[in-house]
């Protein structure tokens, strides 16, 4: 597998998060199961090693996760190996290789606050790929992320 610059402080608080990053991916699941038809074609950019996509498989008959992080993709696909609806690809986020409008729901993780330079532009590409009337959704840990990720 590829080496990897952030997926490992990502994978050890995904193993063992502080009771912070718990009670957020808790919320972040339910908002996720309110929000997300079984119908949706729903895409997570940045899927990083397939914790969101685990739930968004449960949710969606129709899944893809992208990401620019190579060792991200090979252990997504290894993780999700048994989810039959999900289609993990190396792409970024501001090229996703989509048609215009195939999607009704872009998620955005805890990536975003990742992308630098690059948000308008995945941004931009977000909306050409969201069908009309599609959801986009980010989600962000709070402002005092960089405390509870020094706990792990």
């Amino acid at each position: 597998m590829a080496e990897s610059k952030t997926i490992g402080p990502w994978e050890r608080i995904v193993a063992s998060p502080t009771t912070g990053f718990k009670d957020y991916f808790d919320r972040e699941e339910e908002y996720l199961k309110r929000n997300v038809s079984h119908w949706a074609r729903v895409l997570e950019i940045g899927c990083g090693s397939g914790r969101s996509l685990k739930t968004l498989s449960d949710i969606s008959e129709h899944v893809y996760g992208i990401d620019n992080d190579q060792h991200a993709v090979d252990l997504c696909l290894e993780n999700l190996q048994d989810k039959c609806n999900v289609e993990v690809l190396y792409r970024d986020g501001e090229r996703t290789g989509f048609p215009d409008g195939a999607l009704d729901v872009v998620f955005i993780g805890l990536t975003y606050s990742n992308f630098g330079d690059s948000r308008d532009e995945i941004l931009s590409e977000t909306h050409r790929i969201l069908c009309e009337g599609g959801k986009l959704i980010v989600s962000a840990y709070n402002e005092d992320a960089l405390e509870a990720r020094a706990e792990v």
